[in-house]
């Protein structure tokens, strides 16, 4: 009952807001946002359309968005196509970007890589980073072109010197194998520590990993130990791996087996397949009361 009033009041509110909104903010994008961020999804679209008929490419873009992901209505992929292809016309990066990607997938169209090029093509030349990425990915997998670490790299270094961090990621990658460059530890370490710095997880476990053997860098176990359990927090299963491992065998960092037993409990508890083993021979040499220490650390931590 008490969920039902309140639910009534909300569309109450809604509606003695909705004027206001007009009031202030017109059919703006910031009109938009304001209906948006209060729940008014119908009145939100309705302004959207209004805006994208009128040629505000903004507009367009969000509203492709919104019929692609299917969360506020059904998803309609004709629908996004048709205002994506608009606000590409109208020399959005971000939407020949998304143009591209829908046509990678086959999201509502046949699946057709070459299609996706030409779309991510477009968007790099305008420099847009997240295309420059998606450009390198296929040349890296061979999806559409013949396969090149070399054109990869080139790519990556475009968008990863315009900030996007998985591209960095990448290029570190291919920088520790020496694929497509020249192995080099250093020049590594630089790009992985700058994708770290954005939060990219995958990096951050990388780091660490560098940080701790002294390769291509100075060791600093501190920021090392940092690096990981700042990756083990946030869900990454090599890094709960890792940091368990190095806490078992006191590789680096001090000793704890309940410590390194909960993290390696929790990555083996969401599928990380490598730990099942570790974790019952761990198991079988711990003192009972112990495990069940690193059982109620392995519970906050879901908490």
């Amino acid at each position: 009952m008490l969920a039902t009033v309140r639910a009534n009041l909300r569309k109450c509110l809604n509606l003695l807001l909705r004027p206001l909104t007009i009031g202030r903010h017109g059919y703006t994008v910031d009109g938009w946002w304001a209906a948006w961020n209060r729940g008014d999804y119908d009145f939100g679209i309705e302004i959207l359309k209004r805006l994208a008929k009128q040629g505000e490419t903004a507009a367009q873009v969000h509203l492709a968005q919104i019929y692609r992901d299917g969360e506020v209505v059904p998803a309609d992929y004709e629908t996004a196509i048709r205002w994506y292809e608009t606000a590409a016309d109208n020399g959005s990066a971000e939407a020949q970007n998304s143009l591209g990607c829908i046509h990678e997938h086959g999201l509502g169209v046949d699946q057709n890589y070459q299609e996706a090029l030409r779309w991510f093509r477009k968007s790099a030349a305008l420099g847009y980073a997240e295309a420059q990425y998606n450009i390198g990915v296929m040349y890296e997998d061979g999806r559409g072109v013949g396969k090149s670490d070399e054109v990869a790299a080139h790519w990556y270094e475009k968008a990863a010197k315009n900030g996007y961090p998985e591209a960095q990621y990448n290029l570190a990658v291919l920088c520790t194998e020496g694929r497509g460059v020249t192995q080099d530890d250093g020049r590594a370490v630089d790009w992985y520590r700058k994708a770290a710095d954005q939060g990219e997880l995958d990096a951050m476990n990388n780091l660490a990993e560098f940080l701790f053997e002294g390769r291509g860098v100075a060791k600093n176990l501190s920021e090392a130990k940092a690096l990981l359990e700042n990756a083990a927090k946030s869900g990454h299963l090599l890094a709960q791996y890792n940091l368990s491992r190095r806490l078992i065998e006191g590789d680096g960092i001090l000793e704890d087996w309940v410590e390194g037993c909960s993290w390696l409990m929790l990555a083996n508890s969401q599928g990380y397949e490598d730990a099942a083993g570790p974790l019952r021979t761990l198991l079988d040499e711990m003192d009972p009361e112990d495990v069940q220490k690193a059982e109620k650390l392995m519970v906050n931590r879901f908490a």
